[in-house]
């Protein structure tokens, strides 16, 4: 049975910052919680905080929403690597002698 990767802290605070789903209380909480953690306060959330900060992301189901982001992403650069070598940018040349 494989292991289910988990969020971090800061990716799940992250999500929900980024979502504009919250209301403005949760908001203010979330930035204040993410501003710890980047800031050096605090190592990683409580464990009540961080149930509420998985409840909210489960509510807003924003998992599914990074997947299908993820997915179009890999395809935008799979796309740009496929440019025909005629197409790319040529090298600048040096200055001529005078």
């Amino acid at each position: 049975m494989p292991i289910k990767p988990t969020r971090t802290d800061r990716a799940t605070l992250n999500a929900l910052l980024t979502s504009n789903k919250l209301t403005r209380s949760e908001q203010v909480a979330f930035q204040q919680m993410f501003d710890d953690l980047v800031g050096g306060k605090i190592i990683e959330l409580s464990k009540k905080q961080r149930l509420w900060a998985d409840s909210v992301y489960e509510k807003h189901k924003l998992g599914e929403v990074r997947a299908a982001a993820r997915k179009e992403a890999r395809a935008r650069v799979r796309t740009e690597d496929r440019l025909p070598f005629e197409n790319m940018p040529k090298p600048l040349k040096p200055p001529g002698r005078k």
